[in-house]
This record gives structure tokens, sequence and C-alpha cells, in this order.
């Protein structure tokens, strides 16, 4: 037997688990709880074809806030690891890894940022981007430091075949925002548009008038001056 099966045999089994509930009302068996994420981890490593982590949020989400550290940054490693092996995602659960990339505990943040460094390099997906501009829309600026720039890493590593009209309205908010990330992001979401794809530039009514913007000022003109424009 090898260390996976191992591994595997000391696990509580899928079916198992699903009967294994937390006591909500007893938030001080700490020991349960790590092992409750213990069991989802090995769930979602040993059985990710059946594992779904939305189907346990509501008792997993408490855990990411506890005050145990090794329960909270153990609930953040499932996070990572459901991230990192499934193209699964849920707006509320992306919305808590943002919120994490600002806590105030270091070993936390380092966790949520390791997270949102594989969510980047995910491949682009019109579900995906949708909660990333739903997020953008709906949050302060300091949870728009994460996900709006993060939105503009899987658009730029994609064919830009995307949904323009959600990204626009988005990266308007953003610009005239307070995130200094967001207005970075946004100037360089629009300089590889006009460098790599520019005929996307042409393709929408919203883009057209951005496309016009451009050409009155000259192909050096980034994408700072065309919102400034918006505001007015």
């Amino acid at each position: 037997m090898d260390q996976q099966q191992q591994d595997q045999v000391q696990y509580t089994t899928f079916e198992n688990l699903q009967d294994q509930e937390i006591q909500k009302n007893d938030l001080s068996d700490w020991k349960q709880q790590f092992q409750f994420i213990d069991s989802l981890r090995a769930q979602n490593k040993f059985h990710n074809d059946q594992f779904k982590i939305q189907e346990w949020w509501d008792q997993l989400q408490p855990l990411t806030d506890s005050i145990r550290s090794n329960v909270s940054k153990n609930a953040l490693m499932l996070i990572k690891e459901t991230i990192q092996h499934n193209n699964v995602y849920d707006e509320k659960i992306l919305h808590k890894l943002f919120e994490k990339c600002e806590s105030d505990f270091k070993f936390l943040k380092n966790e949520a940022l390791q997270t949102l460094e594989i969510l980047s390099h995910k491949p682009y997906s019109h579900d995906l981007i949708q909660i990333l501009c739903n997020i953008t829309l709906q949050s302060n600026y300091k949870l728009q430091t994460h996900s709006y720039p993060t939105l503009v890493k899987i658009v730029l590593a994609s064919d830009f075949n995307c949904d323009w009209d959600n990204i626009i309205k988005v990266t308007l908010q953003v610009y005239n925002g307070k995130s200094v990330e967001c207005k970075k992001a946004s100037d360089q979401l629009y300089l590889a548009l006009q460098k790599q794809r520019p005929e996307v530039l042409e393709k929408e009514e919203q883009l057209k008038v951005i496309g016009e913007r451009t050409k009155q000022k000259g192909p050096q003109q980034g994408f700072k001056d065309f919102l400034q424009k918006q505001k007015k």
C-alpha cells in the first residue's frame, strides 16, 4: 500500500462524512472543528468528483473566522485546494477569500494571497468573470483591489472573447474609485487590447467610444484619459 492509499484509509468515507455535523452552538470544540475541515480536505483530495464545497459552506464559513488559528488556517487551506484542483467557484467563497487578503493576521493573509495567485492563473470562464465582476461592483475598494486585478489577469491570458459590457462597466467604476491597483490594471487592460487585439475595441458600442477617444488623442493615449472624460 503506497502513502496515498495509507492516507486515504485513515479518513472517513464520503458516506460517513455526509452524516458528520458541526455542533453550531458548541464553538469551544476546536478539535471537532479541525477534524471536520480535515475530513472535507480529504474528500476534496480523494473524491473530488463528488465533493462540492458549496454544500458545506454554511458550516465552513464561520470556521474561516475562527479565533483559533489552526482552525481558520485549515479552512483557508481547503478553499485553496478546492480552487487549485477544481474549476468550481462560488461568489460567497471568493468574497471570503478577498476579505482574508486584507486580514490583520499575516499567516491568514499569506494563505489567502497564495490562493489568489492560483485563481489568477485559472483559464477564462464566463461564470468566473461574472463572479469577479459582481464582487467588484458590490464591494469596497479594499476588496476591489484584489478582485479586479485578478479579473484583468484572467482576461489578458484569454483570447479576449469576453463579456465586455460587464468588464467595461466594472472598469469605469474601479477607475473612479480609490484603488491605485485597480487604476493600473485598467490601464494595462486597455493597452493590451490596443496592442494585441485592436479589433476588439471596435466590436461593441462602448468599445467603439474608447476607440474614437483614442484616435482623437493619438495612439499613446492611455485608458486613464478616457475614463476621466467619462466622468464629465
